[in-house]
């Protein structure tokens, strides 16, 4: 087996500093993926770690040991409307481990949860996945610990504060947001001023000294071949294109032709660096909220309206957008800090729906058939954030 060199970062988001190794490329392919909203140092103090190991026998091996006799499995992460289970393996002693299948990888869980080792094949780049998801996963759970909002929001910044997009599945949230960052960076015929990249599908907002604040939580973006429909100077730049979300930027560059393929035939998925790259803009790790927007496709004549909504109207959008609302709120699972909480606070949330909509003007969009051939967009919206 050939002996690839290792690193390690620590890598910190709002209550977690996460101690990461492994093959170098795995390794800045976890910190360029997460970056900026996590960010990584070479060396600090860490609570947690995980380490990637890429084995080709230890790993074969592993997989002929068979998985738990009694067919167990274990709750390992915390999504939307379920909470994702892995089966339970035959592991070393002294520790739980599952197995990965989609993403071609084993977790051991080690010292009361305080370790985990990723046993992956040597080479397979979707096990980079698995590593960034345990990462994510334990962040997640010491976020949801801590006061403030997970929100299913796109976001971007101008001027420095933070535009966030807030709708359920199909309302134009991702639309709208890749509208306003063309049209204020990579679009050559708009007059918009410059924009940066907040997220594209979940964000973390906090009360920071009583104001607003929204960070990035980053998942992988994924762009419908009906949404680039509406786009075609992003879908031409899309389709030159080398980028594999689970290559980083450097990697993507040395493959000679474009590779770039629409997953399942329905959509595109890029890593959030890879995104930015296709739209021209950079990335901000947090922002200020200067407005909250709600869009609704119309499936009209028009182009873009934006209209102020009443506070107890704009409360319950809120409440819609929260992650993994209208679900019970149980434990996370194999990869949670210890002490997770078994219920989230309600009365927190509440109390936060509220100070938020109070400090924050916020707005329906109608997006009307017209609405991405709406030049001045942009203009508008940084108008309404001055006020």
């Amino acid at each position: 087996m050939k002996t690839v060199p290792e690193v390690s970062r620590v890598l910190r988001y709002p209550g977690s500093a996460i101690q990461v190794e492994g093959p170098a490329r795995d390794v800045e392919w976890v910190v360029q993926f997460l970056g900026p909203s996590f960010s990584s140092r070479i060396m600090g103090e860490a609570h947690w770690r995980v380490r990637m190991v890429r084995d080709q026998t230890a790993f074969e091996k592993r997989l002929r040991a068979g998985p738990d006799p009694r067919a167990r499995r274990r709750p390992c992460f915390f999504l939307d409307t379920r909470t994702e289970t892995l089966p339970l393996w035959r592991g070393p002693r002294g520790a739980t481990a599952v197995f990965d299948r989609d993403h071609g990888g084993f977790a051991f869980v080690r010292k009361q949860g305080s370790e985990v080792e990723i046993l992956c094949p040597e080479r397979n780049h979707i096990s980079r996945l698995a590593f960034m998801r345990i990462v994510r996963e334990h962040a997640l759970s010491r976020l949801m610990s801590r006061p403030g909002l997970l929100l299913h929001a796109s976001a971007l910044v101008m001027e420095g504060r933070s535009a966030l997009v807030i709708g359920e599945k199909r309302s134009g949230k991702t639309s709208l947001m890749l509208h306003s960052l063309w049209q204020g960076n990579g679009d050559p015929s708009s007059s918009g001023g410059p924009a940066r990249y907040l997220a594209n599908d979940r964000l973390w907002l906090s009360f920071r000294n009583g104001a607003p604040t929204a960070r990035s939580f980053p998942t992988i973006a994924s762009l419908r071949l009906s949404s680039l429909g509406l786009f075609p100077g992003i879908a031409a730049k899309l389709e030159k294109s080398t980028w594999v979300p689970t290559l980083t930027l450097q990697e993507s560059r040395l493959r000679s032709a474009p590779v770039a393929q629409p997953w399942n035939g329905r959509k595109y998925t890029l890593s959030p660096v890879q995104l930015c790259r296709l739209l021209g803009v950079e990335a901000s790790a947090a922002a200020p909220v200067g407005i909250i927007l709600f869009p609704r496709v119309t499936g009209k004549r028009g182009r873009i309206r934006i209209t102020p909504m009443h506070s107890l109207e704009a409360e319950a959008a809120l409440w819609r957008g929260l992650f993994r609302a209208g679900t019970p709120q149980k434990a996370g699972g194999l990869f949670s800090a210890r002490g997770y909480p078994r219920r989230i606070d309600r009365e927190a949330t509440s109390h936060g729906i509220r100070e938020l909509v109070g400090q924050v003007p916020c707005y329906s969009v109608e997006l009307g058939l017209g609405a991405y051939s709406d030049r001045g967009w942009l203009n508008r919206l940084q108008a309404r954030m001055a006020r």
